[in-house]
């Protein structure tokens, strides 16, 4: 192991921290620090497990990732890819779901949010609304409207996976084209 514990970003590098009992010793290490653990990586590749590790860690700062326990960077990978393209994901945004930016926040809110369960629960009205803690009707109803805002795009295979990671990143890391829409 190394560590440096007095660096202006101390760290700790850990070999095989997915290992057996590896939780355990990283726990007791931490103590009551915020931690995260980047991807495993050969040696030569350590620089970029301990730059993840760093960005991870300013998420947690920030309220984006829980900071409760030690992050786990592969365990947060649509988060963190969407931080580092924050300004991306701000014109695709604008441009992909411009219906949807506006919107009053207190009525785009749901639909973003039913969407994104929806999308995450394979297009089951059923196990979304169980998430959502809403009747089932209301996910279809919301569903519904969305179809007419957004046309095709809710069921366009070749577009289901920037679609959700859109939806992911305006839910739980609130970019620019949230916070600036009327």
């Amino acid at each position: 192991m190394l560590a440096d514990w007095h660096a202006p970003a101390p760290y700790l590098i850990v070999p095989d921290p997915d290992g057996p009992g590896q939780d355990r010793l990283i726990s007791t290490l931490v103590r009551d620090c915020q931690a995260a653990i980047g991807p495993t990586v050969p040696p030569t590749k350590g620089a970029l497990s301990l730059r993840w590790a760093r960005h991870a860690l300013d998420l947690v700062e920030r309220g984006v990732l829980p900071g409760k326990e030690a992050v786990r960077c592969l365990d947060h990978l649509p988060t963190l890819i969407a931080d580092r393209s924050a300004e991306l994901i701000d014109v695709a945004l604008r441009h992909r779901l411009a219906p949807l930016v506006d919107l009053p926040r207190h009525k785009r809110d749901p639909l973003v949010k039913t969407l994104l369960t929806y999308m995450e629960n394979r297009d089951n009205a059923v196990a979304a609304a169980d998430r959502l803690l809403v009747h089932e009707q209301t996910v279809r109803y919301r569903i519904r409207r969305l179809e007419q805002m957004l046309g095709g795009l809710v069921y366009d295979a070749d577009r289901r996976i920037e679609l959700l990671l859109l939806l992911h990143a305006w839910v739980h890391i609130r970019p620019a084209a949230e916070t600036a829409a009327p």
